[in-house]
């Protein structure tokens, strides 16, 4: 069972939740950009939690369907039609043999994610079928006239996201971060304005982090020798701006970091387009650790190694 891509996006790739302990060979993370999205998507289809699928940057695509299927949009809002038929996002419908898929360009968020029911047929690369375009590594990059290939299932019923639990894009966002051990390298005072400042997400914001612009925060220290980078880690460089590091980031880095973005907020912020402000409220690691284990177990991942 496959589908054609007739066109899509230039940043179109396939990926699942990424490669958890990969930095220790020096590879980034990857993976979904948006889990909550991602996860979703599965959810609806009752494809395994970590089933991967397309992933694309501004959406604006059209895919032919090579058998008939069923399938989910979820992510930024985009609108979708199957032919001339628009069809809700978050919700599963079925593509018959011979129809198009197609997907306009992003009105809200970055991210949207096209999924089959069904399990592709996907290489892993360090236990992941995530693609790295960075690396070069893992899944594929689409373009036109590439073949999506998965196994064919069908759902014995459709299933939507209730409209209160889809997320909107549109919203300045409050960043959650727990301070990590390199905060008391930061004056009481620099940490106050990091905290009390406004910011607002820069062009130069990617897969690989997220640059902001705001009040300067000032670092009185020497410097750190490089090492590993986690999942929202917040680096300070000599320019006082922040950069909030994401699922594409390099594996070391030797600029201080003041904490850590809850990963939950990270996949929203993934979201958000440049000219958005976030602020940043401190939580506690015991907090903080709690509402991860509440997010991955409601997604079906109750009891795996935490992300």
């Amino acid at each position: 069972m496959s589908v054609e891509v007739l066109s899509c996006s230039p940043l179109c790739t396939l990926q699942d939740a990424g490669r958890v302990g990969a930095s220790a060979v020096g590879l980034s993370q990857s993976g979904a950009a948006d889990e909550f999205a991602f996860y979703v998507a599965n959810m609806l289809l009752q494809n395994p939690p970590n089933a991967p699928m397309l992933e694309m940057a501004f959406g604006n695509g059209v895919f032919k369907a090579l058998a008939s299927f069923e399938a989910v949009v979820t992510g930024a809002k985009v609108s979708l039609h199957v032919e001339e038929k628009p069809v809700p996002l978050w919700q599963t419908f079925r593509v018959e043999k011979g129809q198009r898929i197609r997907l306009g360009m992003v009105e809200c968020g970055q991210w949207v994610y096209l999924a089959f029911k069904g399990v592709m047929d996907a290489p892993l690369v360090f236990g992941s079928a995530s693609t790295s375009v960075k690396e070069g590594i893992g899944g594929q990059r689409f373009w036109k006239g590439d073949r999506v290939e998965f196994a064919p299932q069908t759902l014995p019923h459709r299933a939507r996201l209730k409209a209160s639990y889809v997320p909107s894009y549109a919203e300045p966002m409050l960043l959650r971060v727990v301070l990590g051990y390199q905060e008391a390298y930061f004056a009481p005072e620099e940490k106050a304005r990091f905290f009390e400042s406004e910011y607002t997400i820069t062009k130069e914001s990617n897969r690989m982090g997220y640059r902001l612009e705001g009040p300067a925060v000032g670092y009185g220290g020497k410097g750190i020798i490089s090492e590993g980078i986690a999942f929202g880690a917040v680096q300070i460089p000599p320019h006082g701006q922040p950069i909030v590091l994401l699922k594409e980031r390099q594996s070391i880095g030797g600029y201080p970091k003041i904490g850590s973005v809850l990963g939950v907020d990270c996949f929203a912020l993934a979201q958000r387009p440049a000219g958005t402000t976030v602020r940043f409220a401190p939580i506690s690691m015991e907090e903080g650790a709690s509402i991860m284990r509440e997010f991955y177990g409601t997604m079906g991942l109750r009891g795996e190694k935490s992300r």
